[in-house]
């Protein structure tokens, strides 16, 4: 009777963390989709409003990469504002 109940336990442990999983991968993916959506509509949005020329989009792209990575991706939307701000002065 043990052997049984410890060879069933696994497998409804198992069975159970793959659901959870599941359900959770299915959660971020359409978050994902959502966030990619907002995200197209504000990239046509500034591109459609702004004359950005090639060379100075690549810099960017590059600062912006590095500031990720240095920051975990942890990146607010104040911080940005108060770069661009010393910029325009």
């Amino acid at each position: 009777m043990t052997s049984q109940i410890s060879g069933y336990l696994p497998i409804v442990l198992s069975s159970t963390m793959n659901g959870i999983v599941k359900l959770s991968e299915d959660r971020l993916s359409k978050l994902l989709y959502k966030n990619t959506v907002e995200l197209s509509m504000l990239m046509n949005i500034i591109s459609a409003t702004t004359d950005i020329d090639n060379e100075t989009l690549k810099k960017l792209r590059l600062k912006c990469m590095n500031e990720v990575k240095a920051t975990n991706g942890k990146i607010t939307f104040g911080n940005i504002n108060k770069y661009q701000k010393k910029l325009s002065v």
